[in-house]
């Protein structure tokens, strides 16, 4: 039998679990940084709360003009960054230089030209990344938890049996 690559995290909760997860598959969640959000128009009535939790956890957010323009009608500190398509400096740049730690982008079909440089920027600079909103907000609540799990405990290192046992 072939492997197909999955893992598996396991946890006290859903959020640790899916934190682990991640680190599994090279995909570490951060810890701190700039998270870039472009949401596409169905999605937007998430970015509010999406960007909240991210906030209220320390994060910087960026956002496309159109996300940007969303949040700051809710009041989120945000700052707006140029699609690839829309002009230089945009968020490619922003990914090249290092000053993304994650990356959330639903795109449209509309939007598949800039979809597709981002994820290939991404790729090359060994980002997280997420294209839906489900997959965003485990992360958002994983990355709470876990930052929440590293301040209550320094070891955080458990058996398989010590998870079967309670």
């Amino acid at each position: 039998m072939k492997s197909t690559g999955e893992v598996m995290g396991i946890g006290y909760s859903f959020a640790l679990a899916f934190d682990k997860s991640q680190s599994a598959c090279k995909n570490p969640l951060p810890q701190q940084g700039k998270i870039f959000i472009s949401l596409r128009n169905s999605d937007k009535k998430h970015a509010a709360n999406l960007a909240k939790t991210l906030y209220a956890l320390g994060f910087e957010i960026v956002a496309t003009l159109g996300t940007h323009k969303i949040l700051s009608e809710a009041g989120i500190q945000a700052t707006a960054v140029l699609k690839v398509s829309e002009g230089r400096p945009h968020i490619n740049d922003m990914i090249a230089n290092h000053e993304i730690a994650m990356v959330i982008n639903t795109s449209s079909n509309k939007a598949k030209p800039d979809a597709k440089l981002i994820r290939e920027a991404v790729l090359r600079a060994n980002i997280p990344y997420f294209t839906t909103i489900s997959g965003a907000k485990s992360a958002a609540i994983a990355m709470q938890a876990s930052i929440q799990d590293k301040k209550a405990s320094h070891d955080n290192a458990k058996s398989l049996q010590d998870y079967l046992t309670q």
